[in-house]
């Protein structure tokens, strides 16, 4: 709550050069800032749902999943690693894609989701 620059400081301390360059982003530090404020300090019920959620076991919902999915993972994340985005992408089927950005990590592949998705 009181130094959020430390604590983003102490997540990009093994990030390689593309996650260094966002840092330089004033835009980007003061979006991460918001977000672990809002995350740790204002709302942490809610980031305790959203992290509940995501680590819960989805295997009997994928299969239902009908519509068309675009995956983006940098192939160089050591946040999550790649080998999740391509066991989901197996377990979603044909009507998932998935996008592997050369050399990219966790928060530098979210520059290129904005690149135009596959037509369908």
């Amino acid at each position: 709550r009181l130094a959020p620059s430390i604590l983003i400081n102490a997540l990009f301390a093994k990030s390689g050069p593309l996650e260094r360059q966002l840092l330089k982003d004033p835009s980007f530090k003061e979006d991460m800032a918001r977000a672990l404020y809002r995350s740790f300090a204002s709302e942490p019920g809610t980031y305790l749902t959203y992290v509940s959620s995501y680590v819960a076991d989805w295997s009997n919902v994928l299969p239902l999943v009908q519509c068309p999915v675009d995956l983006w993972h940098g192939s160089k994340d050591t946040w999550s690693p790649p080998e999740m985005s391509q066991r989901l992408k197996d377990l979603l089927g044909s009507n998932a894609v998935l996008h592997e950005i050369p050399d990219a990590e966790h928060y530098s592949t979210l520059k290129y989701t904005k690149l135009k998705p596959r037509q369908r």
